[in-house]
């Protein structure tokens, strides 16, 4: 597990697809609605741009207080007839990278409600 303040990392959130990723929608104190696209064209926010301009100053992720990043292994036990050994076998690896931000607008809402 390692863990990374905001202040000493910059994140950028791309896409393979050759347009940006835009939240549009309507912003209110009380909630978000809208919908996400990929578009060529300007948007309300933008979530994520193309590789091609992933470090564009515009685009890194604004308000990042902190940075985890933990890796793991899944393991099952595996046990036979007739033996008394146990086989541990590892079924999986997982990276997970978890982002804590301040919410200074509605576009990550959007973008779960999305998912």
């Amino acid at each position: 597990m390692a863990y990374f303040l905001g202040r000493d990392v910059d994140v950028y959130i791309t896409t393979e697809n050759s347009n940006a990723v835009t939240a549009s929608g309507v912003w209110t104190t009380t909630g978000a609605t809208g919908s996400a696209a990929a578009v060529s064209g300007t948007g309300d926010i933008h979530f994520a741009f193309s590789r091609d301009n992933a470090t564009y100053t515009g685009s890194a992720v604004k308000d990042v207080t902190g940075v985890d990043i933990s890796i793991g292994a899944v393991d099952e036990d595996i046990t036979y007839f007739g033996i008394r050994s146990v086989t541990k076998a590892e079924i999986k690896k997982e990276t997970t990278l978890s982002l804590t931000a301040k919410k200074s607008d509605g576009s990550w809402d959007v973008i779960y409600d999305l998912a």
